[in-house]
């Protein structure tokens, strides 16, 4: 999904700051950290493994991928479980020459409100 700009008109309604807080990150106040492109971004490996896309499209994926060397790792987090059951996204990873190592889950809490 890509991320509006201020001053865009939205068609949807605007994603929360965290469902994208690694791309948001790597696209503002740790632009400089950044290795990368338009379409995908990471944080050099010896500072963290996260990377992000802007969206989901193959292309984004195909970045990501030219940003990885040897035997490297990098971390994803979405807002959606897409690797339990969407298998069409499994073999498209595994098709752009990714394995998945590990399968982990954010949980984005809040304080609940009290009636």
């Amino acid at each position: 999904m890509p991320y509006r700009e201020e001053g865009d008109t939205p068609s949807e309604p605007d994603p929360h700051p965290l469902d994208a807080v690694i791309w948001r990150a790597l696209t503002s106040v740790q632009k400089s950290l950044a290795e990368g492109n338009e379409r995908a971004r990471r944080y050099p490996a010896a500072i963290a493994p996260f990377a992000a896309t802007i969206d989901t499209e193959p292309a984004s994926f195909r970045s990501l991928l030219a940003l990885l060397g040897g035997d490297d790792q990098i971390a994803l987090f979405t807002t959606a479980d897409v690797f339990s059951s969407n298998h069409a996204a499994i073999a498209l990873y595994r098709k752009l020459g990714f394995a998945l190592r590990r399968r982990m889950h954010l949980a984005v809490l809040v304080r609940a409100e009290t009636e």
